[in-house]
């Protein structure tokens, strides 16, 4: 038997080749924040023997997680905790999603998904405060200015040199000094220094 894009139930003749293992409809959630994960459900058009997915860096190549899973029929969910083999939060940036799964009645090829995927809420990476699209760090360092006027700005980067549109804030004083450092609170998020000219040194969150 197998199940097609409607949902309906087909007998195959014994001693015909059923068809490949598919997936019917899929979608992709995630949460941020304290607890962040990200989660692949695939319903499948027929059991699986067993499945594994991978999460690889983009920016090192390295495999960072492995999940696994015994036989499946209906839905199959892969939900990874953003963090790697060892129980550490990976580095913020791109990452991607590969699940391999094998048809249980041995008939076709192993069905292969990939999808790509941004870790915004894991370790920090060094002067990556946020980007154009969403505001959250994306893995990839920033730059910040001082103007004459007291506008202090984040000019994201965007990998290959290049920066994108500044993100501003007013009102500041042209005689600070403000220095991006890392994360000092624990929060997962990088966080900034700023010496006045009285030489005062302050600590802000971002």
């Amino acid at each position: 038997t197998y199940v097609d894009a409607d949902r309906r139930i087909h007998l195959v003749p014994s001693g015909t080749a059923t068809q490949a293992l598919q997936v019917i409809e899929s979608e992709v959630t995630s949460s941020f924040g304290g607890e962040s994960w990200w989660q692949w459900r695939g319903l499948l058009s027929k059991p699986a023997a067993s499945w594994k997915a991978t999460l690889t860096s983009k920016a090192t190549g390295t495999v960072v997680r492995t999940l696994s899973g015994g036989e499946v029929s209906g839905n199959l969910t892969a939900r990874w905790d953003e963090r790697d083999g060892k129980g550490a939060y990976v580095p913020n940036g791109t990452s991607t999603f590969k699940l391999t799964a094998q048809p249980a009645d041995g008939s076709g090829p192993a069905l292969t998904v990939t999808k790509t995927l941004r870790v915004s809420y894991g370790a920090v990476v060094r002067r990556d405060f946020t980007n154009y699209d969403t505001w959250t760090p994306d893995g990839i360092g920033d730059v910040m200015t001082l103007s004459p006027s007291g506008v202090i700005s984040y000019r994201p980067g965007n990998g290959t040199g290049g920066l994108g549109k500044p993100m501003s804030a007013s009102g500041w004083p042209s005689s600070v000094t403000p220095v991006p450092f890392g994360d000092l609170n624990g929060d997962r998020q990088n966080d900034v220094l700023v010496r006045f000219s009285s030489g005062e040194l302050r600590a802000y969150r971002t």
